[in-house]
């Protein structure tokens, strides 16, 4: 790195050593952190504290020292974890949270993580609300089907799943969509 950190504190508490030596010193701890378990889906999500408990999809993002930014980005992935998608606008954001060959956020252990993509130009807002006009799209057109597949007589399934796709449907209408979310209990679990 420029060393700018190093040379720049007051108490000479840092000291740059070759990153080779430096992982093969901390293989061991980095090993046992990656084991931990997630309990995220064992406490309120949506209380201060217990958004804290969350796992967090934004690790190592280089941006500057003191950076605003990071820490509420941080917090947008505890709180929508892998379903968290991001229109990100040309800046810093797109600096830190893109720069090949790093890139900060991550995945849970099945590989789901935040969705991100950058407009080049100041639209970003737009770009956003199309997405989201995509997602729409897509979640009426399953609805459409579902509706049509528990109509129709000839398609065989089990009474659970009809129960189930009823609910679905039931709960979309009502505007309950957090309570299919797949981990972390909602104010609806209470």
């Amino acid at each position: 790195g420029c060393e700018l950190c190093v040379r720049i504190c007051p108490a000479d508490a840092l000291k740059l050593e070759p990153a080779g030596k430096a992982i093969q010193a901390e293989t061991a701890n980095w090993n046992y952190a990656v084991t931990l378990p997630d309990r995220g889906d064992e406490i309120d999500k949506t209380t201060i504290k217990g958004s804290q408990f969350q796992k967090p999809y934004l690790e190592f993002s280089g941006a500057c020292e003191g950076c605003g930014e990071t820490p509420h980005v941080k917090l947008l992935t505890q709180l929508f974890g892998e379903r968290l998608v991001i229109a990100n606008a040309t800046g810093c954001s797109s600096i830190w949270g893109a720069s090949n060959p790093s890139f900060p956020y991550t995945v849970n252990t099945k590989g789901e993580g935040p969705a991100w993509a950058n407009s080049l130009f100041e639209d970003n807002a737009e770009f956003g609300f199309g997405m989201r006009r995509a997602f729409q799209q897509r979640r009426d057109f399953l609805a459409l089907e579902v509706e049509n597949t528990l109509k129709d007589s000839s398609v065989k399934m089990s009474d659970q799943l009809q129960k189930l796709l009823q609910q679905y449907l039931v709960m979309r209408k009502e505007n309950q969509h957090d309570l299919l979310l797949p981990r972390g209990r909602s104010i609806y679990h209470q």
